[in-house]
């Protein structure tokens, strides 16, 4: 049986309702959803998971579960941020990897590695909006396989399968 639980939080009603210990007694597995830093509908644009806060999460799961049992669940997805620059709201879009890759390349953007987040970076402005990009890519990726590997969590999971390339499975090698 696994079960999955957010990244600890100190939301009452959300994070903070999981008593992470007693279900990692007794879940086979615990399944930390390592996406959502920023979620759809947040007031600031921000990275879906940068590294930084997926390895904080874990240390802090790995403080009540066994690492044996932990599955790193992570974003094959991202967000693309719209801030509208006169009125300063913001929105975001979700966004597959396919999806991305063809605004970076119909805008002609570069990327950016954003050594904050761990992550490649994309933003341009297009009729009055700035629109910004934290990408998950087999960059990204990779780290987190790297955080699974030197962790000896007991594997990695993903959301959602179909919003991936072909690419980031050449990471996928546990055994390597």
């Amino acid at each position: 049986m696994s079960v999955d639980v957010t990244r600890e939080n100190d939301d009452p009603f959300w994070s903070k309702s999981l008593d992470r210990k007693a279900l990692g007694k007794i879940a086979d597995y615990i399944i930390i959803m390592g996406y959502d830093e920023h979620w759809g509908g947040s007031p600031v644009a921000g990275s879906v998971s940068s590294l930084p806060w997926i390895k904080e999460g874990t240390k802090l799961l790995m403080k009540e579960v066994p690492a044996h049992k932990i599955i790193l669940a992570v974003p094959f997805y991202t967000r693309e941020w719209v801030t509208d620059l006169s009125t300063k709201k913001v929105k975001s879009h979700d966004r597959t990897m396919a999806e991305v890759n063809k605004i970076i390349s119909s805008h002609k953007l570069k990327k950016v590695w954003d050594k904050q987040t761990q992550q490649n970076y994309v933003e341009y402005t297009s009729k009055g909006k700035k629109h910004q990009i934290w990408i998950e890519d087999k960059k990204s990726m990779k780290l987190r396989i790297d955080l699974v590997k030197q962790n000896h969590l007991g594997g990695a999971a993903a959301w959602y399968i179909g919003s991936e390339t072909p690419d980031i499975w050449d990471v996928y090698h546990f055994n390597q």
